[in-house]
């Protein structure tokens, strides 16, 4: 199917600060799904660091850089969960900012970096923290937990080296007005050390600004627009049907954010954006179309970026079978065999999910 968001999403241009460090003293750690796009877009800018000793953590199956010189050290992890690999990651992030020919450390986060890279005192805390990620907790819940139990997270990582600079870009996927403080929770700033500085080179804002302007090109009216979501998946169902419900002729509503949908059993393909679509079809009008799309390119375990609702699929309300897909949380199967699927190649961003809502203009309008 045809997406919206997809054609912009391999358009944006992200905006970094430049350290002003030296480059044979400076080491660029970049962490997250979206590790290697920063890294890439940061040297483009910033072309004197290309040869920099630099650390990638990037999780296994997300995209990678195309080249790498040989000052690079590349370290594929694991997400979402936990494991080994994540441990020595942090170790040997330790390790590296430890040197000491670096003085300061140029820090490129993204989301997934909570996985990507740990460091625990007792490795036991595990099988606690992963099972974080099946609960109804939120993602800022979970990170102030894992901050707790970790020795390097909630700006501890910083706190180690009080000599060193840290500047930090993130990427944030944590739809809060301070969310991106609290991406990967945060092991490289933190307000007591008075030599690091944050900031926010992407959030869902950014998707969210993007697609009001592509919208309103087209000639539609946005009446409810939000980049802030963060509830449960329940919840998120109820407000997109509220939107449907609400929306004149001609009119859009864009919710972009993070929802928490714990699955029961084994589960089948999808995520939470083919679980989305099935979860309306039953209320949606022939005049409704409803896009959902994970700004990454995948939609949890499936091989899709999430999936489209036309015009005029009223018909598929009788298909009688979207309930048992739902509790097999088995959607993106079907979405896929109805042909409504999105596939793109990886975006290398990682900025929330998005739901877009449109109202056919009316013929009698």
């Amino acid at each position: 199917m045809k997406s919206i968001v997809a054609p912009l999403l391999h358009s944006f241009k992200l905006l970094f600060h430049n350290p002003h460090s030296t480059p044979k003293q400076t080491l660029i750690v970049a962490t997250g799904k979206a590790a290697a796009l920063m890294y890439q877009q940061f040297c483009e800018q910033y072309p004197h660091y290309l040869f920099s000793n630099a650390l990638l953590i990037i999780p296994e199956g997300y995209p990678l850089p195309e080249s790498l010189s040989s000052s690079v050290q590349l370290i594929e992890t694991t997400h979402p969960f936990i494991s080994e690999r994540s441990l020595d990651a942090g170790q040997k992030l330790v390790e590296a900012i430890a040197s000491s020919k670096i003085t300061t450390v140029v820090a490129l986060v993204s989301g997934g970096s909570s996985a990507a890279v740990e460091l625990l005192d007792d490795r036991a805390h595990l099988s606690f923290l992963n099972s974080l990620i099946t609960s109804h907790k939120s993602i800022v819940e979970i990170n102030a937990i894992r901050a707790e139990h970790s020795l390097i997270k909630g700006g501890k990582l910083a706190m180690m080296f009080p000599q060193k600079t840290f500047s930090v870009a993130v990427m944030s996927d944590i739809p809060a007005l301070d969310g991106y403080k609290m991406v990967g929770s945060m092991p490289f700033y933190s307000s007591l050390h008075l030599k690091t500085s944050i900031y926010e080179v992407a959030s869902s804002q950014l998707v969210v600004t993007a697609v009001e302007e592509k919208l309103q090109d087209c000639g539609y009216t946005i009446r409810f627009s939000t980049p802030y979501f963060m509830d449960t998946h329940r919840s998120l169902v109820a407000l997109v049907k509220k939107q449907m419900h609400l929306l004149q002729s001609g009119e859009a509503a864009i919710i972009a954010g993070e929802s928490t949908l714990a699955i029961e059993g084994k589960g089948g393909k999808g995520g939470r954006m083919s679980h989305l679509l099935l979860s309306v079809l039953d209320t949606i009008s022939d005049d409704i179309s409803i896009e959902a799309f994970a700004t990454d390119g995948v939609d949890g375990n499936s091989l899709a970026a999430g999936g489209v609702i036309p015009f005029s699929a009223l018909l598929l309300k009788d298909l009688n079978v979207t309930g048992d897909f739902l509790r097999r949380f088995d959607s993106g199967t079907l979405i896929n065999n109805l042909g409504f699927s999105i596939e793109i190649e990886a975006t290398g961003l990682n900025l929330n999910d998005i739901v877009i809502i449109l109202k056919k203009e009316s013929l009698l309008d």
